[in-house]
Parts: C-alpha cells; structure tokens; sequence
C-alpha cells in the first residue's frame, strides 16, 4: 500500500470566519454546527445572529460582575 499523507484536522477554531465575542471576564465560543458558523450560547442553545450573542455575553459580564468577579487563583504559577 504506499505512504499515505495525513493533514491534521483543526480542531481549534482558526478555520472559522466568525470569531469569539469576549466582553470582560464572559466569552461566547465561535464554532461550526452541521456546516454552518454560530455561536455557543449558555443552555447548549446556538445562534447565528451575532447581536444576540453580543448581548448574551454582555449579560454574562454583567452577571459575572453582580456575584463579586472572577477571583485570581492564589497558586497559578503551579497550576498545571
């Protein structure tokens, strides 16, 4: 059977023409459902519509905000 020549598969989302909406401390992931581009919503739920996902984040932020913050780890020079 001769060599065959493998291509790794992306599984990051530089192959994506949308990006991820970051606002703050919340993220909303690009990524690519049945071929088609959206963005992962709380719930499991997706959406093409990127001023709903913008507006998503922003409450994320907000919420994240509202409960006093992420906090910084004590130790994460020697978190793995």
């Amino acid at each position: 059977m001769g060599s065959v020549t493998r291509i790794a598969q992306h599984r990051m989302n530089e192959h994506l023409r949308t990006k991820d909406i970051v606002i703050g401390a919340a993220c909303v992931k690009a990524s690519k459902v049945d071929d088609v581009e959206v963005w992962v919503l709380p719930g499991c739920k997706v959406t093409r519509n990127r001023a709903e996902a913008v507006s998503v984040c922003k409450k994320m932020h907000a919420m994240i905000l509202e409960f006093g913050g992420i906090k910084p780890t004590e130790k994460a020079s020697r978190a793995a």
